[in-house]
């Protein structure tokens, strides 16, 4: 799939001049860090009903359980040809990105050498927060196992713990054995994830993990897949997005009707807490780790970055799932429109009906847009 910039010509900024500083100033977590503490606080709640009466949880939940794989499964031989990969990369890359908007930059001198380098640097990156996010799901699909207030989604929640300790396994092998390096995990994607785990609210972290960041995934996994000629990864991808998509529609189905009952005060806080997670999604696209191992300043780069009308087109789609499961919870119309005018604002709320329900309709939207 090739993007041209007549696809990208009207896109809109998704920040705002005064948002450009904090996002330039975002700390760089260093790669000598080995552990991030983050306070649960949360009591465990024990559950003595144990009847299985929410139909659609059940399926879900035995589905999960039919469709387990290994990753002994995958066939790890698969020679990685990393230079060929990262050639069609690049092809992609020039046609979503608008060479104008970079004179005076740094990365405006930039050689053949320097941008093969940047293809590997870049693939490595997004592949470690594809890993360093399978270890947050973990952790906050154990804390759902802990919280979630009926044994349907005690049981469904041991499932994802599972499916995502899988996928942290697979894709920790990958990025050691067939690129040869890894990345910290950014900055602002762990902010979402302290706040999705710090909060007291069971459901918040269900809206937080399974709606936003799952979602957030899914957009990317998709994107990935169609645009690599990669086999191997292409394979395991497959399989993630599989489950991925699975861990989605059960956070629907657990929250739709409990959401349904919230107060207008209590729906706002949900709404409040979906837009910063989005913001702070969108800001984690600007892969800043990556330009300051290639020797740029994030200062440099960043702000340009930001307005750039191709990169603004990538970072919106990669959230194009986020917005059409918000809308079947609810939150996009609740207190007088409240998100949905936020969404309208970041250039997001096209997606709420375009993006479709199967993985053949994401994929058919991903050539489209």
């Amino acid at each position: 799939m090739s993007l041209t910039k007549k696809s990208f010509q009207n896109q809109s900024v998704l920040v705002n001049e005064a948002e450009i500083d904090e996002i330039v100033n975002a700390p760089i977590v260093s790669d000598s860090e080995k552990f991030h503490t983050v306070t649960n606080n949360v009591d465990n709640l024990f559950v003595w009903d144990y009847e299985r009466n929410n139909g659609a949880l059940n399926r879900i939940y035995d589905k999960a359980l039919r469709s387990q794989w290994l990753a002994s499964e995958i066939d790890w031989s698969i020679d990685v040809d990393n230079e060929r990969v990262i050639a069609h990369d690049r092809a992609d890359l020039g046609q979503t990105r608008d060479d104008s908007f970079y004179d005076g930059t740094p990365i405006a001198k930039w050689k053949d050498k320097e941008w093969n380098d940047f293809g590997l640097e870049t693939r490595r990156w997004m592949l470690s927060n594809f890993l360093h996010g399978e270890q947050a799901a973990m952790i906050c699909a154990a804390k759902l196992i802990e919280t979630a207030p009926s044994f349907d989604a005690k049981m469904f929640a041991t499932t994802q713990a599972l499916d995502e300790a899988r996928h942290a396994d697979v894709f920790f092998r990958y990025i050691t054995e067939k690129t040869g390096g890894m990345y910290q995990s950014n900055w602002h994607f762990r902010q979402l994830v302290d706040l999705t785990i710090e909060d007291s609210r069971w459901d918040v972290t269900y809206l937080g993990m399974q709606l936003i960041i799952e979602c957030l995934g899914l957009g990317i996994f998709g994107y990935l897949r169609e645009i690599t000629c990669e086999p191997l990864l292409k394979s395991i991808l497959k399989g993630v997005m599989a489950d991925e998509a699975r861990h989605v529609a059960f956070g629907v189905i657990a929250l739709k009707d409990i959401y349904a009952e919230l107060s207008d005060n209590e729906m706002m806080e949900r709404q409040e807490f979906a837009l910063q997670s989005v913001v702070h999604l969108n800001n984690r696209l600007i892969q800043q780790e990556v330009y300051e191992r290639m020797g740029v300043a994030s200062k440099d780069i960043t702000p340009v970055l930001l307005r750039d009308p191709g990169q603004i087109m990538i970072r919106k789609m990669l959230l194009a799932k986020v917005v059409p499961n918000c809308s079947k919870l609810g939150l996009l119309d609740r207190n007088n429109k409240y998100l949905r005018k936020k969404f309208e604002e970041l250039g997001i709320i096209e997606f709420e009906h375009a993006v479709g329900e199967t993985d053949e309709d994401f994929v058919n939207f991903i050539h489209k847009y």
